[in-house]
Formats: C-alpha cells, structure tokens, sequence
C-alpha cells in the first residue's frame, strides 16, 4: 500500500514539473496605457508593461516601436510628433535611445551591460504625440491602436484608459468603441469591456499578432484642432495666383514696353548689300544664325572677290556610280578688302605659307577653325544689333522667386509643395533664359518662338499632375507657379528685338532679299535697277545663296549668261555653271560640312544623376506597431 502511495506521489509530482517549462515563458501580462488628451490635441500616453522575463528573447531589455508616418485622406504622407518623456523598468530610470527607419521609430530600453533578473518586471514609457485626434464635422475622435499588432510574446490583458482636458473632466465622451484581434479583425463586442466609464479592458488573452483598437468621440469645441502638417494651403494658393496675376500683369508692360521704340524702317527694293556686310553676315541679320550655308557663301564670297579660287577635280564615279566632288581652295590675291569675318576665315584656311586646302576630312581641324573664326567674326560685328532686355525677364524671374518665398510661412512642417513649384517653375525658367531667341517679326517666327518656349511648361506641368495626381490642394499651388514662369517664358521672344541700327540693317538686308528674289513682272517695276550682267550676277550671287534664293537668282541670270558666254574667272573643273543652280550649290556646301565634321568638338552632354552617395531615396513599411526583445 505504501509502495503504490509513494508510485503515485512520484506520478504527480512528475506531472507537476513536467507543466512548469510551458508556463515559465515570456509574456506580457499586463498591458495599460492611459492616454490625456490636451486642449491643443497633443496626447500624453503613459504604456505601463508588466512582462514575464525568461532570458529567451528578453534578456537586456525590450524594442518598442511606434507608427510616426501616415497617409491623410488624400494619400498624402505626413509625420506625427513622437517625444518620449521618460522611460522606466520597476520605477527607476532606465537607458534608452531612439532610432528611426522608414515610418517607425523604435525606442531600444535595456542597459546593454547588464541582463534584467528572470521574473516579472513592468515596463513604463511615457511619451507625447501630435496630430493623433481627427476632425470631422459633428464630433471629434481619437481612433487608438492601443497595443499595436506586431508584438512577439501573447498578452494576457490589455487596458486603455482616455481622460478629456482637466477642465473637461466632467464632460462625458459621445461614445465608446473597440476592436480586437489581428490586423483588419474587426472582432466582437464581448472581445472587451468597459471597466469604468472611460477604460476598456479585453475579457480574453491576446495572441502574438493580436492587439486592441479603441475609438473614443466627444462633441466638437473641447479641444483646438493641430496646424496641418501641410501649411496652409488656401494661402499658398492665393499667393500663387497672385504672383501669376503679377507676372502677367509685368508681362503686359513689358510688351507695351518694348514696344515703344516705334515702326521698324520700310522694306524697299535694294540693289547691293549693306555697307562692309560680307554674305554670312548678311545671313545673320536675316536669319539669326550662323551654319554651314553661312561659310559655304562666304567661301563663295571670296572667290568672288579674288580672295581664292575654287578648284573642282573631275574624279571619275566610284563603284556604286557615285561621283565624288573634290573642291579645292587656292589662295589668291591678298591685297583684296575683306570684312572682318572674311579675314578671320582666310587667316584659318591659309595660316602661314599655305597656299591650297582641299575639301577633305584630313584637314578637317583647318576648316572647323575657319567656321570658328566665322563665327566670332560675325558675333564681333553683331554687337548692338539685338536687345535681349534680359532686364524685363529676369524681373518676371524675380515676381516668380518672391512668390515662392512668400509662401514659406504657410508651408507647415511640409516643404514638399513649395520645393516641387519652385523644382519645375525654375526649370521652365532656366530654359527659357538660356536658350537664343530670335527677334524676327514675322508670324511663323513668332509662333515657333510660343512652341519652344511652351514645350517646357507643358511637360512641367504634366509631370506636376503625374506625380501630385489627386491632390488637388497641391495642384493648385504647384500649377500657377508653373504658369507664372510660363509667362515669363513666353516675355522672351515678344521683349527680343532688335535695336534701331539692327532694324535699319534688316530693313536693308530685305531690301535686298526683295529685289533678289522678286518675280520677273514685279523687277520690271522697280526704279533704278542696275542691269542684269554678269558682273551683277557675281557679286550677289553669294549673297543669294546667303539669303536662300540661289536657285531663283540663277534662273534669272541663265539667258543673260548664256549670251555673254559667261565663265567664272575664281573657279576651274568641269562644271563651270556648277554654282547657277541649287544642286551644285548644295554638293560644294556637302562637301565644306562632311569635312569639317571630322574636326568638330561634340557638345558637352548634359550632365546625369545617380543615386549613389545619398542621391536616392528610400521608403517605409506599414503596420501598426509592435515590439520584440533583444
């Protein structure tokens, strides 16, 4: 008998200690936040943890993390304010420090030099956190995710406990509501309790994954709604409409402005290009620009005057039938008068002792120098011709920037807005201030002028509503600083112009485009013609070229030339009528381009962004909240 009492002491203590390892886990068994709404609807939270510890995963302290960005209702990301007061194991101070990645912050409590005893200890983190109360139109809330889901260890009992503003103690709150189980759980209503009037208790242990939401309301007028965390952006829209009105507004004076200056001169037939103006210059004063046509009618220029003499090889055709056109340049007379981008020219075609330079890729760093010596030849004797009023535009830069500046004390903790429109409006207006704007009057002129400077606006603008789209607010201060610029953008072709001597150079110079490209009942008309010789036809034969019209120039001339027998003294090969029509004008210009193209310097590409070294970006997870050990 004894032997089978003793069996069965031994067969219940066995089973006595065979339970103990299962409940000597880690847990947390109480969890108790109390939470004090201030009248300035910042929340002041104490969490009080009672935790079983175990040396498992707890063994120098606990992880507590928090949310601290979200999404208002447009989508829009915005941070809570996050200031922990103090943080306390057993009701003495405790280290701490405070990390932040993505969307958390993650409070690490624990002295990493010494491990906290076995047993239960608490927990008590008393920390302050803004824009947590939402607004609405007939109550306010305080919707809580007391616990947080992402909790390792189950917990036994969780309780939240809300109290109004001290001077508010004795106002009841409009309802209670609460939630409990995993993420997106609505759960059931015996899930918790309420223990008192203001605190809900859970009736059932949590499981790890598993927290308590509660919702608390009262009516409207108790506590002061938080400064959005985006500014204000009623007035960040007024003061970008307003500096839209101001850029228009400064766009019409500048127009009327410029405008002032009185009618450019009459157009009226000229028979002889403006004083010491060489054909490329010519070109410039029309056209705005200096390219190959603008060398190859120089070239042609200066064989005209006796400066060189064109030579044309008579290569037979290669396999596949095509002639190769070999131009050579001699130099000539060096008494001649030249213009001063025709001297820059001669001096890089034939430096030193050179004599002849063939149209080839080997002497392509010769030919590009020439096109160089052109061009600073041409932009020597420009000076003066075009006003840009750079002044007028930058102005309209500066209503764009005190616009921008303006907004900054609306902007809230958020600079996002005012850093886009500034991002893309300046954009807009760097290109447009930088690009040449040609001051031609003429309609198409104008209008290719609007598109280029448009094309900018329009892809700002649509990137603006690709990334911003649905947030209206943001649009509609992003999108009129856009338009802002845009007109500033568009201030730069109608402010161009040219000044009184470069009017009365175009004016000349369509003169002469007019008398040289005019049909043949009209040129009967005009008075004091020269007659048509091959002496005339020389001497404008480069500047019609210059002007576009050698075609037209040629035909004139063709019956005139065929009568003199006429044969050009400044070029020898087998072609001599090579340059009476656009054909063969256009095989020498191919020739002077392809060879110089071996001897251009590529432009310097734009330069490109990487992300390396903090120029990319990062984003943060969701979730509710949680903690571990460590």
């Amino acid at each position: 008998m004894k032997k089978t009492n003793i069996c069965l002491l031994f067969m219940f203590c066995a089973v006595i200690f065979s339970a103990l390892p299962a409940n000597a886990a880690e847990i947390i068994e109480s969890f108790r936040s109390t939470i004090a709404i201030r009248e300035d609807s910042s929340l002041e939270v104490k969490e009080k943890l009672l935790v079983n510890i175990e040396h498992k995963s707890i063994k120098r302290g606990i992880i507590r993390n928090f949310p601290i960005r979200y999404k208002d209702r447009s989508g829009r990301s915005f941070d809570v304010g996050f200031d922990v007061e103090s943080v306390k194991l057993d009701g003495e101070d405790i280290p701490y420090n405070i990390s932040y990645d993505g969307a958390y912050a993650y409070v690490k409590i624990g002295d990493p030099n010494s491990m906290i005893p076995l047993g239960l200890h608490t927990f008590t983190i008393k920390y302050t956190t803004t824009r947590q109360v939402g607004f609405f139109e007939n109550y306010d809330e305080l919707y809580w995710n007391v616990t947080g889901n992402g909790w390792s260890w189950p917990i036994m009992t969780a309780a939240c406990s809300v109290s109004l503003p001290q001077k508010y103690a004795g106002e009841p709150f409009r309802s209670i509501e609460w939630y409990v189980g995993g993420y997106g759980e609505r759960g059931v209503k015996e899930d918790a309790k309420l223990a008192d009037r203001n605190t809900v208790v859970t009736t059932h242990p949590l499981s790890p994954g598993e927290g308590l939401t509660v919702v608390y309301t009262w009516k409207k007028g108790l506590i002061s709604p938080p400064p959005s965390p985006f500014g204000d952006e009623r007035r960040q829209s007024w003061i970008a409409f307003a500096t839209l009105a101001f850029s228009c507004a400064w766009f019409a004076f500048a127009v009327l402005k410029r405008r002032g200056g009185g009618e450019p001169p009459a157009v009226i037939p000229r028979f002889y290009p403006p004083k010491d103006s060489s054909p490329a210059f010519v070109r410039y004063i029309k056209e705005m620009k200096v390219d190959r046509v603008s060398m190859t009618a120089n070239i042609i220029g200066l064989a005209v005057k006796g400066a060189l003499k064109i030579e044309e090889s008579d290569e037979p055709p290669s396999f596949f039938g095509h002639k190769n056109n070999i131009f050579t340049l001699v130099k000539k007379n060096s008494n001649v008068e030249l213009t001063r981008d025709e001297d820059a020219m001669m001096m890089r075609l034939f430096p030193g002792d050179r004599e002849s330079i063939t149209l080839e890729q080997k002497n392509a760093r010769e030919l590009s120098g020439a096109n160089g010596g052109l061009r600073r030849g041409i932009s020597s004797l420009s000076r003066g011709l075009v006003s840009t009023n750079i002044g007028l535009c930058l102005t309209g830069a500066l209503i764009f920037i005190a616009g921008l500046a303006t907004t900054l004390p609306f902007t809230g903790d958020s600079l996002t807005t005012t850093a886009a429109a500034g991002i893309f409006g300046g954009a807009v207006l760097m290109i447009s201030l930088s690009r040449k704007v040609s001051p031609g009057g003429s309609f198409i002129t104008k209008i290719k002028e609007i598109i280029f400077s448009l094309f900018p606006s329009v892809v700002a603008a649509f990137a603006a509503y690709s990334i911003f789209e649905g947030e209206r607010a943001v649009l509609l201060i992003i999108l009129p600083f856009i338009a802002a610029a845009t007109v500033t953008a568009l201030m730069r072709p109608f402010v161009t112009s040219r000044t009184e001597r470069g009017e009365e150079l175009n004016s000349e110079v369509e003169g002469l485009n007019l008398y040289i490209s005019v049909a043949e009942k009209d040129r009967m008309e005009m008075l004091n013609a020269p007659d048509e010789t091959p002496e005339l036809f020389e001497r404008l034969l480069p500047y019609a070229m210059a002007l576009g019209a050698a075609k037209t120039w040629g035909d004139r001339f063709a019956k005139v030339l065929e009568k003199a027998q006429y044969t050009p003294q400044w070029y020898a090969g087998p072609s001599p009528y090579i340059f009476m029509n656009t054909g063969g004008f256009g095989s020498f210009s191919e020739a002077i381009g392809s060879s110089m193209a071996a001897g251009m310097k590529p432009e310097q590409a734009p330069s490109s962004f990487s992300g390396a070294g903090g120029g990319g970006f990062s984003g943060g997870g969701g979730g509710g909240g949680g903690g571990s050990g460590w």
